[in-house]
């Protein structure tokens, strides 16, 4: 027999199904930005407390150092690894019903 309580219904359509498709376009933009980073970025970027020099701190943009990015990286890449575990993907996609947004960047 079918759930057909409306809460359920409602919170599947409204929170369930946005909550995967945003789960699995997150895998996908940090798995690019993973890429990026160790092929472009990382070499560039010592992990240590040199500023990145960027133009928008004079806006208010709080200072971001090497220390900082890499250890975004470290987080992003152990979420990753996270999602990449057995039959997480499949857990996430099964509820999704919009198809994969492709970022650009």
């Amino acid at each position: 027999m079918a759930i057909d309580n409306p809460r359920v219904v409602w919170w599947t359509d409204a929170v369930a199904r946005p909550l995967a498709e945003k789960i699995r376009d997150l895998k996908a933009e940090i798995d690019d930005a993973l890429v990026t980073w160790y092929d472009q970025i990382a070499p560039l970027t010592p992990n240590d407390s040199t500023p990145i020099a960027n133009i928008r701190q004079a806006q208010g943009v709080g200072t971001i150092t090497g220390a900082d990015l890499n250890g975004l990286v470290s987080q992003a890449a152990i979420l990753a690894a996270a999602l990449d575990a057995a039959g997480v993907a499949g857990t996430i996609g099964r509820p999704c019903v919009r198809p994969l947004r492709i970022l650009e960047g």
